[in-house]
């Protein structure tokens, strides 16, 4: 079974308007190119210092996922919202989401990133545990073709066992 896929690439900033504008205007240029299936980068709605993420973050009720529901709606696609930074309630600290949007706008799948990337490189560390909890599942999701999606962000490419669950759950893309 075949399906055209795009995969957006876009500069997120601290600036939340220009980053939906600039989502907004590649995600119909892919759906207008034949994409089925649309997927926005991690972190695609806030990019910045921790204080600019964390006035950036929004619950899965906010714009960030509204539009998402109503543009994939609008053009009867399948969208992976990248991720975004999520307000969670009843936590204390964030969480990096990837939510997946059917055809009819409606939420298919919320994945929120297992494994945080906590290094240190050359000196420099990188935690983003200080701000983010990890989510707690392996999420597949199924496209509108039928096609099983597994969900994942970033830095859980490291770590082959959650690919072996997403196949052992029938996932037959990532």
């Amino acid at each position: 079974q075949k399906m055209r896929a795009a995969a957006v690439q876009l500069n997120s900033t601290a600036d939340t308007e220009a980053n939906l504008r600039t989502a907004d205007r590649l995600v119909r240029e892919a759906a207008s190119r034949g994409a089925a299936l649309v997927a926005l980068p991690e972190k695609w709605t806030v990019l910045g210092t921790p204080e600019e993420l964390a006035s950036g973050a929004e619950p899965l009720e906010g714009r960030f996922i509204g539009w998402a529901r109503e543009l994939a709606a609008e053009l009867g696609i399948d969208l992976v919202a990248g991720s975004m930074v999520e307000h969670v309630s009843g936590r204390t600290k964030r969480a990096n989401t990837s939510v997946h949007v059917g055809p009819d706008g409606e939420i298919k799948a919320v994945y929120r990133k297992l494994h945080m990337f906590d290094v240190q490189i050359d000196g420099v560390t990188y935690a983003e545990s200080r701000h983010e909890e990890p989510g707690d599942e392996v999420v597949v999701s199924e496209l509108a073709g039928g096609i099983r999606l597994g969900m994942s962000i970033c830095y859980d490419v490291r770590f082959p066992e959650l690919y072996r669950a997403h196949v052992a759950a029938g996932a037959e893309g990532i």
